[in-house]
């Protein structure tokens, strides 16, 4: 049993749970000083994912899936990808808060929270699969 959980605690997962876990912390509580701003729930939830989504690519990057090569050109073409993959999580957490604020009437804040755990897996499966994979 504790072989497992040292296996567990080492693993691609783990670390990935690890860092989500900070990245969603970076999103909210980001999130939440700029409401503190007083800027609009709209545009908070773009800057906060702006500043999750670099939080989450180095981290991913470095920690999660380990891919070390630091060649601009890989970087590059990594952060394009990372970056385009997390678009789509943007568009689905900007059309959720939407649906949940204004239509729902939910509290911005509760319905950021939410979101979270629907991005967070989403985010795996694109960077596991389509981003930092393995080449064979």
């Amino acid at each position: 049993m504790i072989d497992k959980l040292k296996l567990f605690f080492r693993s691609e997962a783990f670390r990935y749970l690890f860092f989500g876990v900070l990245t969603t912390a970076v999103s909210v509580g980001s999130y939440q000083v700029f409401r503190w701003m007083s800027v609009s729930y709209q545009i908070a939830t773009v800057l906060s994912w702006i500043l999750a989504v670099t939080f989450a690519f180095i981290t991913n990057k470095l920690f999660v899936f380990q891919s070390r090569n630091l060649s601009p050109s890989l970087v590059w073409k990594e952060a394009v990808s990372f970056y385009s993959c997390r678009l789509m999580s943007l568009v689905f957490e900007f059309v959720f808060m939407i649906v949940c604020v204004d239509f729902l009437h939910i509290h911005d804040f509760v319905a950021k929270c939410l979101t979270q755990v629907f991005i967070l897996i989403l985010n795996y499966l694109f960077s596991k699969f389509l981003i930092f994979r393995k080449k064979e």
